[in-house]
């Protein structure tokens, strides 16, 4: 992902309207990319301060971004991680046939 499609995704990903393989990629591009995370963090406080201005709700908006940019990475990853698993899994239960016709004609 360049900037300029991380820069178009970032407000849907904070309004979690973005698919998960698209977060994931996001995710990975602000990890790496100074300018974008602080793009990100900018919308964040916009949205999320507007949120909690409306609320009442108390003001620590730096942190939480931190906070929310780890907890969707980790949540992001899990499901990554399941997905990979589960596909493994499916191909390993494909192949099984295979191996046990080739061990019953090697025997």
């Amino acid at each position: 992902m360049d900037c300029k499609e991380c820069k178009g995704c970032i407000h849907p990903f904070l309004k979690n309207e973005l698919g998960d393989r698209k977060s994931r990629i996001l995710l990975r591009h602000i990890s790496e990319c100074p300018s974008c995370k602080e793009d990100m963090r900018s919308e964040y406080l916009v949205i999320e301060g507007l949120r909690r201005l409306e609320s009442g709700s108390d003001f620590n908006l730096r942190k939480d971004f931190e906070r929310m940019l780890k907890a969707e990475t980790e949540k992001n990853e899990a499901i990554h991680n399941t997905r990979l698993l589960v596909n493994m899994a499916v191909g390993f239960m494909l192949l099984l046939p295979f191996v046990v016709l080739i061990i019953g004609v090697i025997l």
